[in-house]
């Protein structure tokens, strides 16, 4: 009896302390934070740190006054996109913010650990395309910030980031005419952010715009010089006008903003008449041609030997005669590859594009010849170019600054003859040719099979930005 008292005691407290050790146990569970899972984990996130913005600066051309950076005003809905260094690789994350709330809450995927502290990188875009979880779709009016070496630290279930961001890029605008469209080159800008890979896609094509009917400047631009040893800005206006400016590398650095004004035919303003274009050393010139909704740009001289094979790898002794001697699918491989190198969409004129430019296109004087009556002053011809080819802007230009448009060689269009296969014309006449074969209207077709070549035909550029 007494023993089986003792027993029951026994049993009773030994219930109680297995209950209050069960109670411990799950108190201690309440004030824990959540295991982290390889998956997807969320957290609050505590920002140490704020977004810079653009520095006016006042000691080169493009500038707009001395307006100090200040922080940055996160607005509701603002995404930072992060990448955090653990000890297994970069867990990739993005934080929304809350103005209400004055919070940030932070998705991440994969494992950090608590209470050690890292380092992390941190991006913000400002008018991007699109952006989802896994990539951020941008254009030359998005603007980035970056803080590339950042710390986090991870403490129960609040994250702690430190982060100062700034412009990843310079900015730029255009003033002018109010409604006036523009083509910018000269310029990269960035396409795309890749989360997964924490990379940036760049492009260095054309960038269109207008300038606004209200504030008489173009949004800005955001990005950098494609050449940063030898910076440059090419402009067309209204399709018609082209103009570059040689830039000072002191002009459109990382965070600094600014303005150039767009130059007319009246005031140049330092901008050169022509977009001029720099290939692997070798700078050639593209004239703009009016000609309503059709207007084109056009080589000022023909392609010349050094242009062709420094964009084919070759060489030459003679870097400034034209080319000629190949083949029709050769002069297209150029061209391809040329545009692979610039983003730019060059081609061959049409045979009615080529002609109206050797006529002086809107600025026509009438000539025969390509820029005169008298062959001999702007032409190659059989009867002073002892049957040879001659090195390209010896003669005068034409009414619109176009070289060589009669005679030196003939040059390939990308109009096919009317009801034969696989022939295009050629237009302009060549060195051997008598005056009569070198005037506006001269012209001619020929099969352009891949074994076809001779040598005395070449090709002019031909370029639209609409």
């Amino acid at each position: 009896m007494r023993l089986g008292k003792i027993l029951s005691a026994t049993f009773l407290l030994g219930c109680s302390l297995a209950l209050m050790t069960s109670c411990s146990s799950s108190d201690n569970d309440l004030v824990s934070p959540p295991a982290q899972k390889e998956g997807l984990n969320t957290v609050t996130m505590k920002l140490v740190g704020g977004c810079q913005g653009f520095d006016q600066n006042s000691q080169v051309k493009a500038s707009e006054g001395t307006r100090a950076s200040g922080t940055y005003d996160w607005p509701n809905g603002a995404h930072l996109y992060l990448q955090f260094k653990t000890d297994k690789g970069m867990v990739s994350g993005s934080a929304t913010y809350d103005k209400a709330q004055n919070a940030w809450t932070v998705n991440y995927y994969g494992t950090i650990a608590s209470g050690v502290a890292s380092t992390c990188e941190a991006y913000y875009f400002e008018d991007a395309v699109a952006a989802n979880s896994s990539t951020v779709q941008l254009n030359d009016r998005s603007a980035i910030y970056e803080d590339k070496s950042g710390s986090y630290l991870l403490d129960g279930n609040t994250l702690t980031v430190t982060a100062s961001l700034k412009p990843k890029t310079g900015r730029i605008r255009f003033k002018g005419t109010k409604g006036l469209p523009i083509v910018v080159t000269g310029i990269t800008h960035y396409t795309s952010y890749d989360v997964a890979s924490n990379n940036f896609f760049t492009t260095t094509a054309v960038v269109k715009d207008t300038v606004s009917s209200s504030t008489g400047a173009t949004p800005y631009l955001y990005g950098y010089f494609s050449d940063s040893e030898s910076p440059s800005i090419g402009l067309v206006s209204n399709s018609s006008e082209a103009y570059t400016m040689a830039c000072s590398t002191n002009m459109y650095k990382t965070g600094e903003s600014g303005y150039l004004d767009i130059p007319t035919d009246a005031e140049h303003n330092g901008w050169a008449t022509g977009l001029n274009f720099t290939v692997k050393g070798v700078t050639f010139k593209m004239i703009p041609v009016e000609w309503g909704d059709k207007s084109f740009l056009i080589g000022e001289t023909e392609v010349t030997e050094g242009l062709y094979y420094a964009v084919t790898d070759g060489t030459t002794a003679t870097p400034n005669m034209p080319i000629s001697g190949q083949d029709y699918d050769s002069f297209q491989t150029f061209l391809s590859k040329l545009g692979a190198i610039t983003s730019m969409p060059f081609r061959l004129p049409t045979k009615d594009e080529w002609q109206y430019a050797a006529k002086g296109g809107s600025k026509s004087l009438s000539f025969t010849y390509s820029g005169s009556n008298t062959p001999g002053d702007v032409a190659w011809f059989e009867g002073n170019s002892n049957s040879t080819k001659h090195e390209v802007k010896q003669k005068q230009p034409n009414e619109l600054g176009i070289y060589d448009m009669s005679g030196n060689v003939w040059e390939w269009t990308s109009t096919l003859a009317y009801n034969y296969n696989y022939s295009y014309y050629y237009c302009g006449g060549c060195y051997s040719d008598p005056a009569s074969s070198i005037n506006i209207s001269s012209g001619d077709f020929q099969l352009t099979s891949s074994n076809y070549s001779r040598k005395s035909i070449g090709i002019r550029l031909a370029l639209s930005l609409k």
